[in-house]
């Protein structure tokens, strides 16, 4: 996946999850800083491999955390587990 491609789908997923924690401020600062990883991994920040690992774990975490109370939030997480992957991340 070419890093614009990268961007442009991490900003839509970003867009989905302000949108979707609207109302929950706990959860939504938590993936906040989850996301600025991921964006400044999209801007081409190299990352080692811990802070590739840490992101997929965190990641995957968050799946399992809203698989129950957040379905729709969790099918964004795959998402993102996903472009992720593609990357190489």
């Amino acid at each position: 996946m070419e890093e614009r491609q990268l961007r442009e789908e991490l900003a839509r997923l970003h867009e989905r999850l302000e949108q979707l924690l609207r109302h929950e401020p706990e959860e939504r600062d938590l993936l906040s800083r989850l996301m600025t990883d991921l964006v400044r991994l999209a801007q081409g920040e190299a990352v080692g491999p811990e802070t590739a690992q840490s992101l997929r774990a965190q990641v995957a975490e968050k799946v399992l955390e809203f698989e129950d109370r957040h379905p729709r939030l969790a099918g964004l997480l795959r998402e993102l587990a996903d472009a992720l992957g593609r990357v190489g991340v």
